[in-house]
């Protein structure tokens, strides 16, 4: 053994034996030995104490990383939050943007073929009796090309305007007579009220209040009696 060896095993806290402790006492005078064993072990205290404080330090790095990291992953979170909510919120005005513009389309779509069915009744030369509501004969007519999906299919636009004609001919205004005078054919009623809910017939009144208003009024009077 050495002086050096035994001196290293007492700075660990390690016991020196017996024999140890008698080889030192005479190698080294008491005094001496007493000061390099604390010294050796004022030096391990030290280094301990330095370890102790590194490996302090690392933990303190390794916790602020993981907090980092934890914030970050928060953030990107957060962010991720926002962008689906604003991609959700610009989806919706998107597809309601749609809505409306489908609805204006489909209403853009009606009133050019409501200016095209008028057009068709102008050309035809169809014109309607004083004294009868516009709305209504333009419903009227409108309705007879109900099927006609393609109103520049001049056989099927033809044939509806025929049938309207043949079907409407009380409110058609008759050039030969004239709009609102004498010597209008009577209304042919088959004996039935025409504003009676069992009898009801739109074209019946309309004929019958441009001819006789009297006989109109009469029958309508009548008719609300029934109910």
């Amino acid at each position: 053994m050495t002086i050096k060896e035994i001196i290293a095993k007492i700075a660990k806290g390690e016991k020196a034996t017996d024999e140890e402790l008698e080889f030192l006492g005479k190698a080294i005078p008491p005094e001496e030995a007493d000061s390099k064993a604390a010294a050796a072990r004022r030096k391990a205290d030290e280094d301990a104490k330095a370890l102790k404080a590194e490996i302090e330090a690392l933990k303190a790095e390794k916790q602020a990383a993981e907090e980092e990291r934890r914030k970050k992953d928060e953030e990107g979170q957060t962010a991720t939050q926002k962008m689906e909510k604003r991609l959700a919120d610009l989806s919706k005005k998107f597809a309601d943007l749609e809505a409306q513009k489908a609805e204006s389309d489909k209403a853009a779509a009606a009133l050019r073929r409501s200016q095209d069915i008028e057009r068709i009744r102008e050309k035809a030369g169809i014109s309607f009796r004083e004294g009868i509501d516009p709305a209504i004969t333009s419903e009227a007519f409108a309705g007879a090309f109900a099927k006609v999906e393609d109103l520049t299919d001049s056989a099927a636009v033809e044939a509806a305007v025929k049938a309207f004609r043949e079907a409407n001919t009380g409110m058609i205004l008759d050039k030969g007579h004239g709009s609102g005078l004498p010597g209008k054919p009577a209304v042919d009623l088959g004996g039935e009220n025409p504003y009676s809910r069992k009898s009801y017939n739109l074209t019946k009144i309309i004929e019958l209040e441009s001819k006789d208003p009297a006989k109109a009024s009469e029958l309508k009077a009548a008719a609300n009696k029934e109910q």
